[in-house]
């Protein structure tokens, strides 16, 4: 037991440094990206007004997912404060519950036709993995459960990792340039979902 648990601190340790990484990505994508929030004057605002507070529900909603659904990964926090992770598990689903159909309504209402079809597949994945490990848990099918929430998180990444190249004024994209890009965040995610998944079920011990 006591190498199991040293095992989990140490897994612990490689997603609190994932974790910091993605913290430091989400400071630098909100500086760039979204800074607009925090000045009235702003010619953004004017292009948003139509759907200000669904955006706003959408942030909120994403920004609750981005940093509760960092926690459920700690095997620690599992382990020792059960309750505590049952309880940000379910503040996790309301804030995709909240922020996936946000996103949603926002792109039937704003993307240009050849970005629709990326936009609303990142949402909907979003949505069906979170309903998927909120499902599995009901269940009591907890290895299925991790499976999907990862599934989920990695999708919710993409809201960080898309926004990327807006740091870089001369890297100009067309609408269908953003869909490929978007299309292939999702590949990757989910097949690097699998692959990890993978890789330790086959070097489990049995």
């Amino acid at each position: 037991m006591a190498g199991m648990a040293r095992a989990a601190d140490g897994g612990d340790r490689v997603r609190t440094g994932f974790f910091l990484v993605v913290a430091v990505l989400f400071l630098f994508v909100c500086w760039v990206d979204e800074r607009f929030l925090f000045i009235s004057t702003d010619p953004e605002w004017r292009h948003i007004a139509d759907y200000k507070y669904v955006l706003l529900l959408h942030g909120l909603g994403g920004l609750v997912a981005l940093t509760v659904g960092a926690a459920q990964f700690s095997d620690r926090l599992r382990r020792e404060r059960p309750a505590l992770h049952r309880t940000l598990g379910k503040v996790y689903l309301a804030a995709c519950a909240v922020g996936g159909p946000a996103a949603f309504y926002m792109q039937l209402r704003n993307s240009t036709p050849i970005f629709l079809p990326a936009a609303l597949a990142h949402s909907l994945i979003w949505m069906m993995a979170s309903a998927m490990a909120y499902w599995a848990i009901r269940r009591r099918k907890i290895p299925t459960h991790r499976a999907w929430m990862m599934r989920s998180y990695a999708m919710c990444l993409i809201f960080i990792t898309v926004r990327i190249p807006d740091a870089f004024p001369q890297l100009v994209f067309t609408s269908a340039e953003n869909a490929v890009i978007e299309l292939v965040q999702i590949v990757v995610m989910l097949v690097g979902v699998e692959l990890i998944l993978t890789v330790r079920e086959l070097t489990r011990r049995a």
